[in-house]
C-alpha cells in the first residue's frame, strides 16, 4: 500500500502506491510507517510503553505449541497435547456423524468437556443425587434411574398428542410435552424466557442446557407429586418426552443430565397431511398457505435429520406413519413395548 520510504523508488517499483502518488521527497514522503516488525515493535515501546505487543509466532512455534503436553489432571496422569485432543475429538465426531451446524456444535461441546487444562472432578455415586441444577424452581434434583425414557418426535401439526395418549393409557407412561414446557417458560418470563423468545423468533433450536433443565425439573416435580409407592392403575413405567429432541446437542445434553433414552418414536408425516391438520386447527376465516406449510416441514426435517441418523445407529428409532389409524398405531406400539 505504501511502498518503500523513497518516493522515487516507489514511483519506479509501484507507481500506484500511496507514496508514489502523494510523496514529495525523502522527508516529505506522505506517510510514516515502520519498515519491518522489529522496527515497529521498537517504536511501539517508545510511544506506547503500556501497550502490550502481540507476538506473531512462526511455523515452528505453532507446531511446538500444538504438540506440547499440558500439566496433567490429576497429577500423575498422562498429559495430552492439543494435537492429541483434536485427533480424539475429530475421531469421535466421525463416528457420530452429525450433519450441518450440528457437527460444529457437537465438536465445540466435546472440546469444552474434554479440555485438558480443566480439572476433572469425579462425583461419587452416593453424592450424585445431591447435585443441584441451576433453576429457580428446584432445589433437589435426582435422576429417575428406574424409569424408562422415551422420546416422541414428530413435525409440528403431526399426531404426537394421539400417540402420546396411547402410550399413557395402554403402557403406563407419563407424557411430558417439551414444547409446552418451553412455551410456559417463555410466557412467565422466567430466567430463560428472553433467550427462548429470541431463538423461537429466528427459527433456531432452543439452547440445549435450557431444554434439558426444564425437562429434568418437570420429571423431578412429577416424581415428587407421584412417588413410586402410589402407582396408577396401569403402573408408572416411565416418561414420554413429546416434541423432543430437535437437535443433537439437546439429545446429548439431556442424556448427560438424565439418562439415555430407551426408544425414539418418530412420526413420519407428509406435507399434505400436515397441511390438512393445520387447516382443521385454524378457524375457517383464516387462510393457510400450503407452500408455507411445506417449507416449514422441509426445514424441520432437515433440522432433525442428524438426530434420526445418530440414534438409528443404535437401533433406537421406531417409525410410525402418522396416517395410521389409532388401532394400527397401537398394534405397532405393543410390539415395541412388550
Amino acid at each position: 500500500i505504501l511502498s518503500p520510504v523513497s518516493h522515487q523508488v516507489a514511483r519506479t517499483q509501484n507507481p500506484q502506491s500511496l507514496r508514489a502518488r502523494l510523496g514529495y521527497d525523502e522527508i516529505r514522503n506522505g506517510f510514516d510507517a515502520s519498515e519491518n516488525e522489529a522496527e515497529a515493535n521498537k517504536f511501539i515501546d517508545i510511544f506506547f510503553p503500556l501497550l502490550p505487543v502481540e507476538h506473531i509466532p512462526n511455523l515452528q512455534q505453532i507446531t511446538d505449541f500444538f504438540k506440547s503436553k499440558t500439566s496433567p489432571f490429576p497429577q500423575g496422569a498422562t498429559g495430552r497435547s492439543l494435537h492429541d485432543v483434536l485427533i480424539d475429538g475429530l475421531t469421535r465426531l466421525c463416528r457420530v456423524k452429525p450433519l450441518g451446524l450440528d457437527a460444529i456444535t457437537w465438536l465445540a461441546e466435546w472440546l469444552l468437556r474434554n479440555n485438558p487444562n480443566k480439572p476433572q472432578v469425579d462425583i461419587p455415586e452416593e453424592a450424585k443425587s445431591e447435585v443441584i441444577l441451576p433453576d429457580e424452581e428446584s432445589n433437589d434434583l435426582g435422576k429417575p434411574t428406574g424409569s424408562e425414557i422415551v422420546w416422541l418426535l414428530g413435525a409440528p401439526g403431526s399426531a404426537q398428542a394421539d400417540v402420546g395418549a396411547l402410550l399413557s393409557q395402554h403402557f403406563g407412561f407419563e407424557v411430558i410435552d417439551v414444547s409446552d414446557l418451553v412455551r410456559s417458560a417463555e410466557q412467565i418470563q422466567s430466567q430463560y424466557g428472553e433467550v427462548i423468545g429470541e431463538n423461537r423468533r429466528h427459527g433456531r433450536p432452543i439452547p440445549a442446557h435450557i431444554v434439558s433443565t426444564l425437562v429434568v425439573n418437570a420429571i423431578q416435580r412429577s416424581a415428587t407429586n407421584h412417588p413410586a409407592s402410589s402407582k396408577g392403575p396401569t403402573g408408572h413405567r416411565g416418561y414420554v418426552l413429546s416434541a423432543f429432541p430437535y437437535s443433537l446437542d439437546q439429545a446429548f445434553e439431556l442424556e448427560n443430565k438424565l439418562k439415555p433414552c430407551s426408544k425414539m418414536i418418530y412420526l413420519d408425516s407428509n406435507a399434505d397431511e400436515i397441511y390438512s391438520r393445520t387447516k382443521q386447527r385454524n378457524s375457517s376465516s383464516e387462510k393457510v398457505d400450503k407452500e408455507h406449510v411445506m417449507t416449514k416441514l422441509r426445514t424441520w426435517q432437515e433440522q432433525v435429520a442428524p438426530v434420526l441418523e445418530q440414534y438409528q445407529l443404535f437401533n433406537k428409532v421406531h417409525t410410525l406413519q402418522s396416517t395410521l389409524t389409532s388401532n394400527q398405531s397401537l398394534a405397532l406400539l405393543k410390539k415395541w413395548f412388550k
